[in-house]
């Protein structure tokens, strides 16, 4: 049963959010740019000098409705995908000109998730906001069965790109502070 990690979950977030949940991907964007635009508005007197962000599978799903609402709320975004022309698909769509660019690569692989946190860094100044939505799973079979290439694969692409773009894009955050 997954009730009493929901409920775990749902607790979690009720005190984080001062007892407001939010459960719409709409309502949680809302949140984390309000939150972003009252924290840097005094330093700036504009949220959007430091609203830029990079999202991991961007290029559809979650992650591109997360980038969306972004680029929607003013946001520049950096999205990234596998496949190149999912990514252009995505662009040519969401018809945002200069505000949202394009990374490609796989994000199991250390280098090309340290260059997509750069690329952003390069073409936007800074990175405020690293979204790491990318995993899922590939070959996946029962333990006894698993190859461990493929289990190797499914950490990289759930775990370690996780890790590495979280402490990549820290690098770049960490000296703002």
């Amino acid at each position: 049963s997954i009730a009493k990690p929901v409920g775990a979950l749902r607790s979690y977030l009720a005190k984080l959010f001062s007892g407001k949940v939010y459960f719409s991907l709409r309502e949680t964007i809302k949140l984390i740019i309000s939150a972003f635009s009252k924290r840097f508005s005094a330093k700036a007197g504009k949220a959007e000098d430091f609203f830029r962000s990079a999202v991991t599978g961007g290029t559809r799903g979650i992650g591109r409705a997360i980038a969306e609402r972004f680029v929607a709320e003013g946001a520049k975004v950096v999205i990234n995908s596998r496949n190149d022309e999912k990514g252009q698909r995505a662009l040519d769509e969401m018809n945002a000109g200069e505000d949202v660019l394009f990374y490609p690569g796989s994000v199991t692989e250390k280098e090309v998730l340290e260059g997509f946190v750069d690329f952003t860094v390069e073409n936007f100044g800074q990175l405020d906001i690293m979204v790491l939505n990318a995993g899922g799973v590939g070959d996946t079979a029962p333990v006894v069965d698993l190859s461990d290439e493929e289990w190797q694969f499914e950490l990289d692409f759930n775990l370690n790109h996780v890790f590495r773009g979280t402490r990549k894009a820290l690098w770049h955050m960490v000296p703002r502070k």
